[in-house]
């Protein structure tokens, strides 16, 4: 059995047409009148800020004619850097951390998974299927650029780290290993800037992407190739997901009031450990509800898993070829999804893990395909982002240095699909025992009703994806 999964983020960041004119850059004197705050004025490349002594209007100028000017009394230098030094901070060589010290980001990331999984699930029983670590990772370089109250609003719903220098360590550390090349499974995550050619961005927001989020900043004529701009980033994301995703941005989202644009990839190919065996695949029932079951391909095997249970919950996970990611599913007891969904949390996540032991398991699961798209907008605002989306309050000014950037679309889409290679039977299980001992009875792993699986990073314990099969028969 092959498992296929990818996932994509993608953001549009709109700046508004006050302080740029059909795409001219305004001087500092046009800013200056326009209301933007001396601290908040872009200079054009190698050009830095300074004050005139005779009107105190703003000029940027060489560093070199800076220092000229200050020693003859004509101005004064406006030190942006030191002003802005919590967040823009200069991307100094990322250090890499011990995997076992990331577990906290871990923990972290799997919280803003079971909160955004609650937002897209509440009150809707169908298919769901997303990457909190796509939507996580997308959002981590956005956070370098947001200041404020948009900051204080990105920390708290996406838990991050508040420490800059940690929380980049962390996330480059943890995006080296997903992409370390692996013989038995293949999983990279990459990361994109694009953005307006010629718009001022501030050399540290892009240092910092490239630095710890390996995102180059890519230059695209949004404002008068808008179409060409939108093929060039969907081509990008077909090339990154093996053709998986094709035109995830729509006709119309951009447009010549695109400034930016981030993006995030994760693409998953991997084979089960204990693989099943297409010749044992039947039809059977899957209970949706006590009114509705519909006949789905399950697919079985008899084998030794980690296994563990409640009252209330069944759980098994099933290793991947590498062991270094597993799939985890989560199987209600008499139906009852609502109620494991209402327990959903990092410290009942752990504590189930902790219960898993090495069973003999005789598994039912049945085959489905799953691809959504989601646009996340009001999703994100009402988890507690309201003023990212509000160009009148949006403080996006890390990124250029002026608060006129703001969110106008999220998107997100995934794709998965789990099915059988046409392998052989499963190797034999390999019981040792006593002459005299009993062998127990398998345990039965029967998910022939909804339930809810999570692929994680064995070593940190990261959900990298998660959904709810409900209807194993749609394939949304």
């Amino acid at each position: 059995m092959k498992t296929f999964l990818l996932s994509i983020l993608i953001f549009l960041l709109i700046i508004e047409v006050s302080t740029l004119v059909e795409g001219k850059y305004l001087s500092p004197l046009e800013q200056f009148k326009l209301g933007i705050k001396i601290d908040k004025i872009v200079c054009k490349e190698n050009l830095v800020i300074t004050i005139k002594s005779s009107n105190g209007h703003p000029a940027c100028v060489r560093q070199e004619t800076l220092e000229k000017l200050i020693q003859r009394g004509w101005a004064t230098a406006l030190d942006l850097v030191t002003q802005q030094t919590d967040n823009n901070i200069p991307a100094d060589k990322p250090s890499m951390v011990e995997p076992q010290s990331i577990k906290e980001t871990a923990d972290l990331n799997n919280e803003f998974a079971f909160e955004i999984f609650s937002n897209l699930t509440e009150e809707k029983e169908e298919n769901t299927f997303f990457s909190s670590y796509s939507i996580s990772s997308a959002f981590s370089i956005l956070y370098e650029g947001a200041r404020g109250t948009t900051q204080d609003e990105i920390q708290s719903v996406f838990h991050f780290i508040k420490d800059d220098q940690t929380r980049r360590n962390y996330t480059y550390t943890i995006l080296s290993e997903l992409n370390k090349p692996d013989q038995n499974y293949t999983l990279s995550s990459a990361n994109a800037l694009w953005v307006q050619d010629k718009f001022p961005i501030l050399k540290e927001f892009t240092d910092v992407a490239e630095t710890y989020y390996l995102a180059k900043a890519e230059n695209l004529d949004f404002v008068t190739h808008s179409e060409d701009s939108r093929q060039t980033i969907n081509k990008w994301v077909e090339e990154k997901t093996n053709d998986k995703i094709k035109d995830l941005l729509p006709e119309g989202s951009i447009d010549s009031l695109t400034r930016a644009v981030i993006t995030n990839a994760v693409y998953f190919k991997g084979n089960w450990t204990i693989q099943f065996d297409e010749k044992l695949t039947q039809d059977e029932d899957f209970k949706i509800s006590e009114q509705d079951i519909v006949k789905v391909p399950m697919m079985n095997v008899h084998e030794y898993f980690n296994y563990g249970s409640s009252d209330d919950l069944q759980i098994l996970q099933m290793p991947y070829l590498g062991d270094n990611l597993s799939m985890l599913v989560l199987l209600p007891k008499n139906n009852d999804l609502q109620s494991l969904e209402e327990k959903l949390s990092v410290t009942n996540l752990n504590e189930w893990k902790s219960k898993l032991t090495r069973k003999e398991v005789q598994v039912y699961l049945p085959k489905f395909t799953f691809n959504t798209k989601y646009r996340l907008n009001d999703n994100l605002i009402a988890m507690g982002i309201p003023s990212a989306f509000d160009p009148n309050k949006a403080d996006l000014s890390g990124i250029t240095g002026k608060s006129d950037l703001y969110i106008t679309s999220v998107f997100h889409q995934a794709f998965v699909a789990v099915d059988e290679q046409g392998t052989e039977a499963a190797a034999s299980i390999g019981i040792v025992s006593g002459v005299t001992s009993v062998r127990p009875p398998p345990e039965i792993f029967r998910a022939d009703h909804p339930f809810i699986f999570l692929i994680q990073d064995d070593n940190t314990g990261m959900i990298l994806f998660m959904g709810k099969v409900v209807d194993p028969t749609k394939a949304s």
